[in-house]
């Protein structure tokens, strides 16, 4: 699917379909299901490309989960199931761990979607993380303890740094260098400073000039005399 967006051979999720588009659910699938079939290294080399590019930790996934559906309890706002929009299970330096991801496109981001995905989607026995990622969320969820908030824009720029360290054809700089180029065909980017904007000069033939005047009060209010009586 991802090379039939890039090739326009379909529409892309962002594509208004009368009044409606719909985003979220393509562009996860779109972009992430390439991992269920690489190696477990491969996908968590993606994996901690975006969800934690600084760590030098190793991650091995050995699960990926799409809207997977998870029962609710007295205190969730849904009256039946959650679904985060991907569950995945793997290790971290070799200790059983899960990501829960949330990904959101034009939606903001809701604390309560953190709080009871953190809380109900959880894995016995495992590290468990939530990473969402996001162009916008409510305030509130940007003071959620329970999740990593990870921006669009941030997300590109990673990938921008990781597909110029990441040589060769193997499968994570493939996929590194279509996902940059699907991101970037979606309209996300990031600023490169205002020496890459492109601003024509302008020219002005003759200067303009300004002339300030006292102006009275009478001049401005105009007041009419008038005789009343109680």
């Amino acid at each position: 699917m991802l090379d039939a967006y890039l090739k326009s051979k379909v529409k892309l999720p962002t594509h208004f379909e009368g009044a409606r588009r719909t985003i979220e659910d393509p562009i996860t699938s779109t972009l992430f299901t390439p991992l269920k079939f690489m190696s477990p290294h491969d996908a968590g080399k993606i994996l901690s490309w975006i969800v934690d590019p600084a760590s030098t930790s190793n991650i091995e996934v050995t699960r990926i989960d799409f809207w997977r559906r998870f029962r609710v309890d007295e205190c969730a706002l849904n009256a039946h199931t959650i679904e985060p929009d991907l569950i995945i299970d793997g290790q971290l330096e070799q200790e059983p761990a899960r990501w829960i991801v949330e990904i959101k496109w034009d939606a903001d981001l809701l604390r309560s979607q953190i709080d009871e995905q953190a809380r109900l989607c959880a894995r016995s026995g495992a590290r468990n993380f939530h990473v969402s990622l996001v162009k916008t969320a409510e305030l509130d969820a940007f003071q959620a303890p329970s999740s990593t908030i990870i921006q669009w824009n941030e997300v590109l720029s990673t990938l921008r740094n990781a597909g110029a360290r990441e040589k060769g054809t193997g499968a994570c700089a493939v996929w590194c260098a279509d996902a940059i180029a699907f991101l970037e065909k979606l309209g996300v980017g990031t600023f490169k400073g205002f020496s890459h904007v492109c601003l024509e000069k302008v020219s002005i033939s003759q200067p303009y000039q300004f002339s300030r005047r006292q102006w009275s009060l009478p001049e401005l209010i105009d007041v009419t005399p008038s005789n009343f009586s109680i």
